[in-house]
Order: C-alpha cells, then sequence, then structure tokens
C-alpha cells in the first residue's frame, strides 16, 4: 500500500493505492480462510429504479430484506400462508473447493415458525458450472451455540472445482442470517471471520483521488473503476 498527500493552491488531495491486486488474490490459500465474500451483507444497497435489494456477491430472490443492528446486518425473509414446499434463496458467488476435503459450515440466525428447517444447502459444480451436488441440512442436524450453527462434511464429488452456500426458507416462517463461514475444517475453530477479499474490495474502493475545495467532495476511481464508494 502506499499514501501520497499533495495541497496546491489550497486543495488538498490524497491518493491510497495498492499494488498487484490481483496476484495478492490468486496467492490465497484456500485452507485457511473463510471462502464465501460478503458473508455479513455489509455490502448491500438497493436499486433506485425499482428498489429492489441488491446485496453484492449474493443472487437472492424477490422480498428478503436487511435488518440492521448496531453491530450486525442480517439477511431476512419471512412467509406464511404456503401449502407446498416453495424455496424461497439467497445464494453466494462461486468460491473454490478440492474434492475429498472436509469443509466446515457456520452461521448465525435467528429464526421463528420454521415448518422446514432445511435452511442452508452446499452447491457443488464442476469447471463448467455443471451442478454435481446439492445437499441440504436441516438445523436439528447442525450443532447450535448460541445464535450460531456449524456443520461439516467431506467432498466427494469428483470433478467439483467450485462451490457455493444457499440460505433457503423452503416454506413458512422467518429467517434472519448473517456471518456466513464456509472454510476447511481443519482448521477447527467454528468462530466467524471475514474474507481477506472483503477487507481489500474495501480498501480498493478507497484507492481513488478524494478532491475537497469548500463544501464539495468529488471522487475519482483510479487503476479500477468503482462504482461505489464503501
Amino acid at each position: 500500500y502506499g499514501t501520497e498527500y499533495s495541497n496546491i493552491n489550497g486543495k488538498f488531495e490524497q491518493k491510497v493505492w495498492k499494488d498487484d491486486f490481483d496476484a495478492i488474490i490468486e496467492d490465497i490459500n484456500i485452507d485457511n480462510r473463510n471462502r464465501v465474500l460478503n458473508s455479513d451483507f455489509i455490502r448491500n444497497h438497493l436499486d433506485p429504479s425499482n428498489r429492489r435489494l441488491i446485496v453484492e456477491d449474493w443472487s437472492i430472490n424477490e422480498d428478503w430484506h436487511i435488518e440492521s443492528t448496531e453491530s450486525n446486518e442480517y439477511l431476512c425473509r419471512k412467509r406464511t400462508g404456503l401449502t407446498n414446499t416453495l424455496a424461497t434463496t439467497a445464494i453466494s458467488n462461486y468460491f473454490p473447493v478440492r474434492n475429498g476435503e472436509r469443509v466446515l459450515f457456520s452461521f448465525e440466525l435467528t429464526h421463528s415458525g420454521l415448518d422446514d428447517d432445511k435452511v442452508v444447502a452446499i452447491d457443488l459444480f464442476d469447471i463448467t458450472d455443471r451442478r454435481l451436488l446439492k445437499q441440504e441440512f436441516s438445523l436439528e442436524s447442525m450443532t447450535q451455540v448460541g445464535n450460531r450453527y456449524h456443520g461439516s462434511f467431506s467432498l466427494q464429488s469428483p470433478g467439483a472445482e467450485k462451490g457455493r452456500v444457499v440460505l433457503q426458507l423452503p416454506k413458512n416462517g422467518e429467517v434472519k442470517f448473517t456471518r456466513v463461514s464456509f472454510q476447511n475444517a481443519d482448521i477447527g475453530s467454528v468462530d466467524w471471520s471475514p474474507a481477506p477479499e472483503d477487507s481489500w474490495i474495501i480498501q480498493s474502493r478507497l484507492a481513488t483521488y478524494i478532491s475537497q475545495v469548500e463544501d464539495e467532495v468529488t471522487i475519482g476511481g483510479v487503476g479500477r473503476k468503482l462504482d461505489t464508494l464503501t
């Protein structure tokens, strides 16, 4: 990282940059970190054209919403009156997996009124994005510590190269998720930590020129085109 300051004709500028961003991403060891991006849902906004919720690095069905507390952002969904199963989902972006590895997945959840507690699944895909497996897990089958649930399983799908986490409400009830994690089970800890890319994404968004003249602030991207500043 580097930082450069200048004061030209009373105009203060700060430039922050980060070198070799892509190279560092490629060097991450998937064995020792959370692989789910934006796992605490803090990068979210409403689409100005239709007011639909956008959660970066996630694909979500309609009517999910964010509830904020002092410490967390919760991705939430509530339904009543369904007579048949019709899952509504929030699905993470792909992350790398290795066939044969044992993985640990976990999340924080508050819930009520569930008539089907299979609220999480793991999808596995080959390199061409062909789905090889969808493994659902019930809350009953997982270990609970406070509001945090965790489970593990061994990936036994030859050709599996990619995975993703599926948060779902299969039928009726209410769910509120935050702090999702997927990591190698050899790490042993079920505590949540963000993916390292999350910190780098925020830092790269600060890799901008910030020019302030009187009460006017203009932001211009450096190196990468950045649509928003978080």
